[in-house]
């Protein structure tokens, strides 16, 4: 087992290391340069053109001059200049995770109210219960529901990640 010492020393030297890394050119730290205009090829997701209009496409490939794109739901192919584009973003994945966990949390909360309010509204004179297996089924089930649908919700919220950006339009 190492020493409160030691880990000190680790801890610091990687915080001083860290901006140093960032520093060097080509580091992989940095991340990949968005702005590199090589062969590339993504699956799905959208791109902007100077236009101001925003396509989504099944397909794309990037060259040095053009982008060759197949648009969402369609068949056929089109092309545009590689000046005419201002961003073309990858979709990265959904939001499903975040709005099941978000839904799901307060589908816990309102049942559990729902649940203690039930209780506590019963009158003073009356000897029925709720059992505590209709107590545990009411809040499983309402917040299992409320998982699904937040589940369902954030399926339609799409996240992407920008895979291309022109310099010539790049934002400050």
């Amino acid at each position: 087992m190492s020493s409160p010492f030691a880990c000190r020393i680790r801890v610091h030297g990687l915080t001083l290391l860290l901006p140093i890394l960032l520093a060097l050119p080509g580091s992989p730290a940095r991340g990949q340069d968005s702005t590199a205009t090589t062969q590339l090829s993504l699956a799905g997701g959208r791109l902007f053109t100077t236009e101001g209009r925003e396509v989504r496409f099944a397909a794309l490939t990037l060259t040095q001059q053009s982008v060759q794109y197949r648009p969402a739901g369609q068949q056929g192919t089109s092309d545009l200049p590689l000046g005419q584009v201002l961003r073309i973003d990858r979709e990265k994945g959904s939001e499903s995770l975040k709005w099941g966990a978000m839904l799901g949390l307060s589908g816990l909360l309102g049942s559990l109210l729902g649940v203690a309010q039930a209780e506590s509204s019963r009158p003073s004179g009356s000897t029925s219960t709720i059992s505590s297996g209709a107590k545990t089924g009411l809040v499983v089930g309402c917040t299992g529901v409320s998982v699904l649908i937040g589940l369902a919700i954030g399926a339609g919220h799409k996240i992407y990640t920008t895979a291309y950006e022109n310099p010539a339009h790049r934002r400050p």
